[in-house]
């Protein structure tokens, strides 16, 4: 039962993915920055999907649920600015600073990433009560 969950579960294919991707993208030589620059800016419009979708999620909860959640969707939008930043700026990155950006740049992600789920966990049991009743 479980299986077939996960199987149909947009949100778990979509994390499969990106699990992947992001292995892949810590073999990216300098050569490959501007791959490596795609991939990474692929990988952020699904987080900002993701983001957008808690959002609007979060517009049906109630207002404690939104007071509370309005400072971490500020958050994660924050983080998402400054990750796009970060990737544009990977075309500028040298030989010598590309491997650090590319730290960088995965460093932000992954938080930024584990943030959405946090954000994404919370709401849903913020929220869950309000179903039940």
């Amino acid at each position: 039962m479980a299986t077939e969950k996960t199987a149909k579960d947009p949100v778990v294919k979509t994390e499969a993915s990106i699990d992947t991707s992001l292995s892949k993208m810590k073999a990216f030589s300098f050569e490959q920055k501007q791959a490596f620059s795609e991939a990474m800016s692929k990988q952020l419009v699904v987080i900002e999907s993701e983001i957008q979708s808690l959002e609007a999620k979060m517009k049906n909860a109630s207002d404690s649920v939104k007071a509370a959640g309005q400072p971490k969707l500020a958050e994660l939008k924050e983080r998402a600015t400054s990750l796009k930043k970060q990737i544009a700026a990977i075309a500028d990155a040298t030989p010598t600073t590309w491997d650090g950006m590319k730290a960088d740049s995965q460093k932000a992600y992954d938080a930024l990433k584990h943030n959405v789920d946090e954000s994404r966990q919370w709401l849903s049991d913020a929220i869950q009560p309000k179903n039940e009743t």
